[in-house]
């Protein structure tokens, strides 16, 4: 699930693994892993890394459900864009 979504956000935000890799400073590989499924319980601190890069809340990923966004992807603590 959570490999899910960052696949999704990434791709919604038209950035490649290597991007995300590069933005985030965490491997592509292991970034491929955690999409993929293989890497299942990724630390706070990489899922931080990954929403920051992203401009989402972390609540996107770690949930079945995705927050709402504003137009830039980023919500403040009381839902407002």
């Amino acid at each position: 699930m959570i490999g899910e979504n960052i696949r999704r956000y990434r791709k919604q935000k038209r950035m490649t693994l290597s991007d995300l890799a590069s933005t985030t400073g965490i491997s592509k590989s292991y970034l491929s892993y955690i999409e993929r499924g293989i890497k299942h319980n990724p630390s706070i601190d990489v899922l931080e890394k990954i929403t920051e890069a992203l401009e989402i809340n972390i609540s996107s990923i770690i949930t079945d459900t995705p927050a709402p966004s504003s137009e830039h992807g980023v919500i403040d603590e009381e839902g407002r864009p």
